[in-house]
């Protein structure tokens, strides 16, 4: 070796101090970036692995808690609409269903009535139709027997993929004495449409499985809905979500291909959710670091000696110090921030791309969470935000020993505006609506559109002041609203829930403020004055 190292210092410059270095740099330089080739390929090729599983994983655990909160609701929902029904005639039961206008949003196909044998005692007038008996179904029982809301049974009809929920209705005694049921379009946008539409990567996957009915409940691949899942032993990526594991890994599925899997728990429904993603597709860019990180390596044997090694190492100071940072942000020893942009190259092209993308990031985080808890329509507050503000109102009252107020308002003669205008009148008077309520208010009182035509207002320490807004509120809103050069009118009735006078909880005190709405409804059908005349008086 030494022999051979004279040899080409004689061949190259003989005694050259400055070919010595040189060729002694190249060396250097040589090792070195194998052994930082080696080492950095071996640490890149583990975080990044580690770092694709992780976002795996927090895909699916965002998707499955998005899918379980759809389902929560609609199990909250049935068990209020359960606990609200006293019974009457089969008449009144239709009316009492039909009054109930938020199920529309949640289950779409209907609301049924049964008896405790299973017979059909009243359903609303939504289109779909209901069975006419459910006697002999194995989840009757079940329904009777638990105090929760169950899923019933998942079926097609119409070419329709429905969900059945069920609960009991009980006397005061806990009795059993009725069976409410509501049916859910799996198609719906307020449900799994989202999630059989979802896109991961090129070739990646979102799968919903029922372990115990054995069906993929929803799936990205076709066909998209309630497909039997293969038996056991045929799928060992379901097979282990059977046995209960949660979490992510590699595996192979069905066709054979080995993914990477992140399965996570659907509690409210007893699924769990798949997030499958080919290796290839998921540790792409991990080879592709690593290539490049390789050819980076090379480019430096090649280009040797120290004045091209010292070029290079201030050229690309600032990518190191941005891959620094990028890799301190993704350990979390760093909150995630913009790059210092210091040049105006390729590789401040980089930083600046990292920017813009970080910038689209937050953007698109900040409009997912705004839609997520408002109303579309109105731009309002949506029920699950009123619900979250309704509980720190109620803890912020309690330990200050204050008092709380709650309007729930429902529209009268909308729908004839709907019939005779059109949906777009509709839509104008429930903006016009939203606008003049929240003009009304003050900024740490909250109003909330919680259903079709229907609102909701937090009024926080109102004193004696929560009917002279319900007032307010009537007199703004049976004023005419203009559309398209005609007028539109419609009327409100109010009903008014005081904390703690009428209930020291979220649930009782949208019972009672819905029940004294209900009472201020009926009482403008059955007297003579409109339904403007006065808000109903607290419970």
């Amino acid at each position: 070796m030494k022999s051979t190292l004279r040899q080409m210092l004689e061949q190259f410059g003989g005694r050259s101090l400055y070919v010595r270095l040189t060729l002694y740099a190249v060396l250097v330089i040589i090792f070195s970036t194998a052994l930082r080739v080696l080492f950095v390929t071996t640490v890149l090729d583990r975080d990044a692995r580690k770092t694709a599983a992780d976002n795996q994983f927090a895909t699916a655990t965002y998707i499955a808690r998005d899918i379980d909160a759809r389902v929560r609701l609609r199990l909250d929902f049935l068990r209020l609409t359960a606990d609200l029904f006293s019974g009457g005639s089969k008449s009144e039961d239709r009316r009492w269903l039909d009054g109930n206008l938020s199920y529309r949003l949640l289950f779409p196909a209907g609301l049924a009535l049964y008896d405790p044998a299973g017979a059909l005692i009243a359903e609303t007038s939504a289109p779909g139709g209901q069975p006419a008996s459910v006697t002999g179904e194995d989840w009757v029982a079940k329904a009777l027997s638990t105090a929760d809301p169950i899923i019933a049974k998942l079926y097609s009809k119409h070419d329709h993929p429905l969900m059945m929920v069920a609960a009991a209705v009980r006397d005061p005694s806990g009795r059993p004495i009725a069976l409410v049921t509501g049916t859910a379009d799996l198609l719906d946008d307020n449900f799994l449409r989202p999630v059989y539409e979802q896109k991961i990567g090129e070739a990646g996957s979102v799968v919903v499985v029922d372990p115990e009915a054995n069906l993929l409940v929803t799936t990205s691949l076709g066909p998209k809905f309630l497909v039997p899942a293969a038996p056991p032993g045929v799928n060992p990526l379901h097979d282990k979500g059977r046995s209960g594991f949660r979490g992510v890994g590699e595996t192979v599925n069905a066709q054979g291909q080995r993914v990477l899997s992140a399965m996570v728990s659907i509690p409210a429904a007893g699924w769990f959710l798949v997030v499958q993603e080919p290796v290839e597709q998921a540790y792409r860019p991990v080879f592709r670091l690593k290539n490049n990180f390789i050819l980076i390596g090379g480019v430096y044997i090649v280009v040797a000696g120290f004045i091209v090694y010292s070029v290079l190492t201030f050229l690309l100071g600032p990518l190191t110090e941005a891959a620094r940072r990028l890799h301190a942000m993704a350990r979390n020893h760093e909150p995630i921030d913009f790059l210092p942009l210091r040049r105006d190259d390729e590789i401040g092209l980089i930083v600046t791309g990292f920017n813009s993308l970080l910038t689209n990031l937050r953007e698109k985080e900040a409009l997912v969470s705004h839609l997520a808890y408002h109303d579309a329509l109105t731009g309002l507050p949506n029920l699950q935000l009123f619900r979250d503000r309704l509980s720190q109102a109620l803890h912020y009252a309690q330990r200050q020993d204050g008092g709380l107020a709650l309007l729930y308002l429902d529209l009268d003669g909308f729908k004839p505006v709907n019939d005779r205008c059109g949906h777009a009148a509709g839509d104008a008077v429930l903006r016009e609506v939203a606008q003049r309520i929240a003009g009304l208010l003050r900024k740490s009182d909250t109003v909330a559109r919680i259903g079709g035509d229907e609102f909701a207002v937090i009024l926080t320490e109102p004193g004696e002041g929560a009917a002279a807004v319900a007032e307010k509120c009537r007199e703004a809103i049976c004023r005419p609203v203009s559309f398209e050069g005609r007028e539109v009118s419609v009327g409100v009735s109010i009903g008014i829930a005081h904390f703690p006078v009428d209930g020291t909880t979220e649930a009782e005190l949208l019972k009672n403020a819905d029940a004294a709405m209900y009472r201020a409804k009926r009482c403008a059908r059955e007297g003579s004055a409109d339904a403007c005349k006065s808000p109903a008086s607290p419970l």
